[in-house]
């Protein structure tokens, strides 16, 4: 989540503009209508408890055979209530979903029976070196297996217990009275599945026990007779089946997980018929078929190491190269009549729900900017290994022409990258908008799907041979060395791209930071030419991420949106709504994907996880959810003894090194433990640009991208920044 910059106007001005708008709003508030289809086992709030299969219907059409069927969504202060139509699209809930209920004076150490179990607190508060607090069900989340455990949530599918934390909402600007009970998955929830929460034997902070609502005692006591009644019954007997009594009972209820092509479909859709059109339908073997994309070169810029008006990495970079993508267009017009812009929907000429190509805009250009490494000019056989680059938080792809890309041009490859379209730059005033009325959310989801084309088709571009391996700027004429010899006699006209490797397979890796770790998970997930890919500081599940991010905690944006929707437990509520959208455009919908078991038409793909532990932007917690859902290992040794908010690390699977296939590895700068409450990590400096400078890192990276090889860099010693305060300012993992 790295850079935020406003096209057009100053940032300021925008936030002024949003917070005038939002102060005639609060002057001007009308009472919300009524909520309708509201769940009555949770009368603290409409919709409470979430997610949850009241608000769903049968669907014999759906690959769940439910429907979500959201009658009324939450308003904003002036009154304007979400429209529902694009989430009742959905036949599940979210895999990420956070599992939210309020249970009044709840105190989850006493109800785990922890609040005995060691703590830096009063003398060591969060963010603080030396914190930690073991009596957090998040420091051993392995107590849901617990044959007592309080809190249960059970695949009603399997009988099996899913693995959780549970959390009370700590924001600071909560009230006591409307901390709501968060429970998220330690993994994410297998889609189509049906869940069933089961709370049991909750206590107050003094011990004694919390009674069940009137209308909950109803159900458990069998005196409730209404439609519902049959269908709790049988909760009730597939709990008691597990060993949870009906008596001990708080609450229960259940909901169903969005199925995966529900999720995926509209990717999926568009990426398979615009490579159709290429003439490229077997797309799971990672060989280039049919036609290269068209494309168009704006500028060249050569650059020399002594030259005074290189850029500031001019020891990388020899070309810089820009241009266009023509990219098959899936989206109608924006609200100023542009087609593709800011603020468009896809376009569905036949109301199926999958998007057509716009008849009468048929085409976008996906910019791109390419820096060539020195190295395939100055020696033959040298090409530069294509690297297709994922950008941070609503920033522009030139974030590559710098220390974000310099590691990797060092090691011969080739950097490119294209706006993340509905989460770039260009998208800003689009995002103001959707956080005052939240009916606007579809518009950045359909926006990044084709985002997700532009990148696959510029990837395309970089590896086909009639691609931008023929254009003159990534040529060159010289004659270069033979290893370092004198000039090569021979070849003088040759392309400076590798664009197969042996045996005809794709050469395109990917690499991305924070966003582009976030994005380029589902782009992972998605992509068919890039068989391996990097994912800095990474994480997934913006419901999460959010609260823990100081990049929305301490912006405009966090204010602009807790103004429209003041209500604490509100917000908590709406943040689970919008993941069952943005589960289409970011890792958290395609995490049980990205590895070994691909999307339809759709290789394979290995992914290293490089995390900066303390991260301010992305939070740890996320990254190792994602990384057990995923498959990645926690590669040992991981952190100093201490540092892990776990009171037994690790939850996560761990692994030695080499390993062959999907890694998480922790870099570490000296910043204190996160806390593990849903605030941000803030201590000291922030350690989230830290791993991609290192040059051990983008060693690790370089060897990983090329054979899928995980080696250790450091020699068996902690991976510590050039910024950890032992380091004195000097790389210490550097080799093998």
């Amino acid at each position: 989540m790295t850079t935020m910059k406003l096209s057009g106007t100053s940032w300021a001005a925008a936030l002024l503009a949003g917070l005038l708008v939002l102060g005639v709003a609060a002057r001007n508030a009308e009472a919300s209508p009524p909520p309708a289809a509201c769940d009555p086992l949770d009368a603290a709030l409409c919709l409470l408890p979430f997610p949850n299969d009241v608000f769903t219907v049968e669907a014999a059409g759906t690959d769940t055979g439910r429907r979500v069927a959201f009658i009324a969504l939450p308003g904003n202060v002036i009154g304007q209530p979400i429209d529902p139509t694009e989430w009742n699209r959905n036949d599940g809930f979210s895999p990420g979903s956070p599992v939210l209920t309020l249970v009044p004076e709840l105190d989850l150490p006493a109800t785990w029976g922890t609040q005995d179990e060691p703590t830096s607190l009063p003398d060591v508060g969060p963010n603080e070196p030396g914190y930690f607090d073991y009596r957090d069900h998040i420091a051993a989340p392995g107590r849901y297996l617990r044959p007592d455990a309080p809190i249960v949530i059970l695949d009603a599918e399997t009988g099996e217990r899913h693995p959780f934390w549970s959390e009370l909402d700590r924001h600071p600007a909560t009230p006591a009275n409307q901390r709501l009970l968060i429970l998220r998955p330690a993994v994410n929830f297998e889609e189509g599945h049906r869940y069933i929460v089961a709370l049991r034997n909750l206590r107050r902070a003094d011990g004694t026990s919390i009674e069940p609502s009137a209308s909950f005692l109803g159900y458990r006591s069998g005196t409730a007779a209404d439609a519902r009644s049959a269908h709790m019954d049988s909760l009730f007997a597939r709990l008691e089946a597990a060993g949870i009594a009906r008596g001990d009972l708080y609450l229960a209820w259940d909901f169903t997980v969005a199925s995966e092509r529900n999720i995926s479909e509209r990717s999926l859709h568009i990426r398979d018929d615009a490579f159709a059109s290429l003439g490229d339908t077997k797309l799971a073997d990672l060989r280039v078929q049919g036609d290269a994309p068209e494309f168009e070169v704006t500028s060249v810029q050569d650059f020399q190491k002594d030259d005074p008006g290189a850029p500031a990495y001019d020891g990388d970079t020899r070309r810089r190269v820009r241009g266009v993508v023509r990219v098959p267009n899936y989206l109608g017009d924006d609200p100023q009549g542009v087609p593709g812009g800011p603020g468009s929907r896809f376009y569905d000429a036949d109301g199926d729900e999958l998007p057509d190509r716009n008849p009468d805009a048929p085409e976008l250009e996906a910019a791109f900017v390419c820096d060539i490494p020195y190295a395939p000019f100055e020696s033959f056989p040298d090409r530069a290994t294509p690297l297709l680059y994922g950008h941070g938080l609503l920033g522009d792809p030139n974030e590559v022409t710098g220390g974000s890309g310099q590691q990797m041009r060092l090691r011969g490859y080739m950097t490119c990258a294209t706006p993340w379209i509905g989460m770039a730059e260009e998208d800003i005033n689009n995002v103001i908008g959707l956080l005052q009325d939240l009916s606007g959310l579809p518009t950045l989801v359909d926006r990044a799907q084709q985002g997700f084309l532009n990148f696959h088709f510029v990837g395309r571009a970089m590896i086909h041979p009639q691609g931008f391996a023929s254009d003159p700027a990534f040529r060159t004429s010289a004659r270069p060395k033979l290893r370092g010899r004198p000039p090569f006699p021979w070849r003088r006209d040759r392309s400076l791209i590798r664009t197969s490797q042996r045996g005809g397979f794709s050469p395109l890796v990917y690499d991305g930071n924070s966003q582009g770790a976030i994005m380029g998970g589902a782009f992972m997930a998605l992509s068919p030419d890039a068989p391996r890919g990097v994912l800095g500081v990474a994480g997934m599940n913006y419901s999460t991420l959010l609260n823990r991010s100081v990049d929305w905690e301490a912006s405009g944006l966090s204010q602009l949106f807790y103004g429209f929707h003041p209500n604490k437990m509100e917000q908590q509520l709406l943040f689970a709504l919008m993941q069952m959208l943005w589960d289409r455009a970011e890792a958290n919908g395609y995490a049980h994907h990205m590895t070994s078991d691909p999307l339809p038409n759709t290789p394979a793909h290995a992914i290293l996880m490089h995390v900066a532990f303390g991260d301010h932007q992305v939070a740890n917690v996320s990254a190792e959810v994602e990384a057990r859902t995923l498959g990645a290992k926690l590669m040992r040794p991981p952190l100093e003894v201490g540092k892990h908010w776990e009171a037994d690390p690790y939850f996560t699977p761990t692994a030695d090194y080499p390993r062959w296939g999907s890694a998480m590895v922790y870099w570490d700068s000296g910043n204190a433990t996160p806390p593990n409450a849903n605030i941000p990590a803030n201590h000291d400096g922030d350690p989230h640009e830290d791993p991609r400078r290192e040059p051990g890192g983008a060693l690790q990276k370089d060897v990983f991208l090329h054979w899928g090889l995980v080696l250790d860099v450091c020699n068996g010693q902690p991976y510590r920044t050039d910024d950890h305060p032992d380091s004195g300012g000097v790389p210490v993992c550097t080799g093998f």
